[in-house]
């Protein structure tokens, strides 16, 4: 990797990501609160079908590069027309695909586009939105907990409230998210979701068309006897830091230093400080 692949030096592209992703409040579905979000099947679509030998192909390859890779199936959506509302729950409709395809979306080279048909380029382009969950743990006076992206890809270095992963799929989808959401917690945080969380509620969607992402975002409080618990996991982030976010000073700091961040937690926290109704 160079230092000219890292998203935190190319403010074209993270202002192109940035740009690219769209948040939905409960108000947009007509809500006041989201109690809930229930994720149903959907069939899969045509598109999907006809990718499977290239996907096998580029999967392979892929493999040759990292053994360590896993094909777990994941939940899939085809636009903001896959959600519902019944009653206070947002219900996401969503086929089943795997990993392999998600990264085949995202990464695939100059000679696979040509492979593709028009019709299958534009549906992964713009109806293939992988369901993921993103939280972010706030204290009771508000300071918000932050980590520091490990990994070598190219958001490697930023700053982003945690924790966030994508949805695996379960035969039981019952408490699919919160379970997702309980493990990246567990994973990144060392914090218990049930243990050391006095509350969570899911605040807004987010979808972000350039990486095909349908983000379910929540607001989770840890409880004061839980903070010293949070420690980093170095596969995931070199360190966790707290920030008091009712603070203007630390607002526009982080404003000023934006490109220093994950896209995503930007406008997380543009919606974070709405929602506190924060003069800043």
């Amino acid at each position: 990797m160079t230092k000219s692949s890292l998203l935190k030096n190319d403010p074209i592209l993270w202002a192109e990501i940035y740009d690219s992703c769209v948040t939905y409040s409960p108000t947009y579905f007509g809500l006041s609160s989201i109690k809930d979000v229930q994720i149903i099947p959907a069939p899969v679509p045509k598109q999907i079908k006809s990718l499977s030998s290239i996907i096998e192909q580029f999967w392979d390859g892929m493999k040759k590069i990292n053994q360590k890779l896993r094909n777990d199936a994941k939940y899939v959506l085809t636009g903001l027309s896959d959600i519902d509302v019944k009653n206070t729950t947002l219900i996401v409709k969503a086929y089943q695909t795997d990993y392999a395809t998600v990264l085949f979306k995202n990464s695939r080279t100059q000679p696979y586009n040509q492979q593709l048909s028009v019709e299958q380029q534009q549906f992964l382009d713009t109806q293939f939105f992988t369901v993921g969950v993103e939280g972010y743990v706030t204290t009771d006076n508000q300071q918000v907990l932050f980590g520091t992206r490990a990994d070598r890809g190219p958001r490697a270095g930023l700053h982003e409230t945690i924790p966030r992963g994508l949805v695996d799929y379960q035969v039981d989808s019952k408490n699919l998210l919160i379970d997702s959401l309980a493990r990246e917690l567990q994973e990144e945080t060392n914090l218990d979701f049930y243990k050391d969380m006095s509350t969570s509620q899911p605040i807004h969607i987010m979808l972000g068309s350039k990486f095909g992402d349908c983000t379910i975002v929540n607001h989770m409080v840890c409880k004061t006897a839980s903070i010293p618990k949070a420690k980093a996991n170095p596969a995931e982030h070199t360190n966790l830091f707290w920030l008091n976010a009712q603070t203007p000073k630390i607002y526009r700091e982080i404003m000023d230093n934006r490109i220093q961040y994950n896209p995503a937690t930007i406008i997380t926290l543009e919606e974070f400080y709405k929602a506190s109704k924060i003069r800043v």
